[in-house]
């Protein structure tokens, strides 16, 4: 019996084998999981980017347009503030 448990049986090897994948899948469904949620994170991310840009340039483009709707003598005085 002593040298059906040892660690260097064929028996012991056996189990091994049987039993490493079940653990195995609990850390590969573990690892899976993380990995989904880290996506979902960088998405999100990325997302928030994409909406800060459009924000950015939408502005960028109102402050050009009321610029140009503004009339002659208050461009002009915007163009001196400016030098």
């Amino acid at each position: 019996m002593k040298e059906w448990l040892s660690s260097n049986s064929i028996f012991a090897n056996v189990i091994t084998g049987l039993t490493q994948p079940i653990f195995n899948q609990e850390q590969i469904k573990t690892r899976f999981e993380i990995a989904k949620a880290i996506q979902e994170k960088e998405y999100l991310q990325f997302e928030q980017s994409l909406l800060t840009a459009g924000k950015e340039v939408s502005d960028a483009l109102d402050t050009i347009m009321k610029h140009i709707n503004l009339p002659l003598e208050k461009k002009s005085r915007c163009l001196e503030k400016s030098h």
